[in-house]
């Protein structure tokens, strides 16, 4: 079976203490997706959302470890909806 990858709408958002990325992933539920933190060269970082059932997704965003608190990232999945906040240091 050919897999349908789509891109989906993001949004980055800049707010006083934390960035927030939003992606819209309608039609996928919580065990459909995987976001993982990974250390791509000295100092920094990418945050990698993948997400599979017919379609498929993989999107991927830098983050630079002296901007951000990475230890303190929080992803939420809700009604379709990925949100990830990333504390400014």
């Amino acid at each position: 079976m050919e897999q349908d990858y789509f891109e989906p709408y993001c949004q980055w958002k800049r707010e006083k203490g934390y960035d927030a990325i939003d992606i819209e992933l309608h039609g996928f539920n919580i065990d459909d997706v995987k976001v993982v933190l990974k250390q791509i060269e000295e100092g920094k970082y990418m945050i990698s959302i993948m997400a599979e059932n017919p379609r498929c997704l993989h999107k991927r965003f830098e983050i630079p470890n002296d901007i951000y608190n990475l230890e303190q990232i929080r992803a939420l999945f809700w009604n379709g909806k990925l949100n990830i906040e990333i504390p400014k240091k």
